[in-house]
């Protein structure tokens, strides 16, 4: 009996996580709602802007999570549930809404799906084809797999918002030409017109 009773607390344990989510200190996982909202979200891409993938191997590409834009010529953290500044933009970055300003005005705002609500907003500025651009992107738990990236003009136009598994975004390159993911499976170009 009482083993019974063990083994029911343990499966009710799990399905109640599974369900409403939990965990300690980062340990667990989101709720299955919180995990589908993020997976099914329906981001947008501009007509300007040309996604393609290109499977191949790229042996030497490392996981980079939080120094991901370091290489751009521009780049900071932002931290959940502050406002920063970044060059001469305003960032707000609260309960997954990024708000960004410049100069006192409102450029754009952005509600990410709720899977988006651990870790920084890394934030990155460069240029394709002569477009001034901003990048954003953040994790969700590692459990949970995604990563949010947002592509902006730095007049405020949006141009690309998205879900994007965890596998597919290791590392992010910028060139004049175009904007890369990688791992190691595979490319996807991101290009500006």
């Amino acid at each position: 009996m009482k083993l019974f009773v063990l083994l029911t607390a343990i499966a009710f344990g799990y399905v109640s996580c599974a369900w409403l989510g939990g965990g300690v200190a980062g340990a667990g996982f989101d709720s299955i709602w919180v995990r589908k909202a993020a997976e099914n979200y329906h981001g947008y891409q501009d007509v300007t802007v040309t996604l393609t993938r290109e499977v191949t191997s790229v042996p030497d590409v490392q996981q980079t999570f939080e120094r991901m834009l370091d290489s751009f010529p521009e780049n900071a953290l932002v931290e959940q549930n502050t406002n920063d500044s970044f060059g001469e933009f305003q960032i707000a970055f609260h309960k997954q809404h990024l708000r960004v300003q410049h100069a006192g005005h409102l450029l754009f705002e952005e509600q990410l799906p709720p899977a988006f609500y651990m870790h920084k907003l890394q934030v990155g500025r460069f240029q394709i084809h002569g477009h001034d651009l901003l990048l954003f992107i953040t994790k969700s738990r590692a459990a949970t797999g995604l990563y949010f990236v947002g592509l902006y003009s730095t007049t405020g136009r949006r141009l690309l918002t998205k879900t994007v598994s965890a596998w597919e975004l290791w590392d992010c390159k910028q060139s004049s030409e175009e904007l890369t993911f990688l791992c190691p499976r595979q490319r996807m170009h991101i290009i500006v017109q």
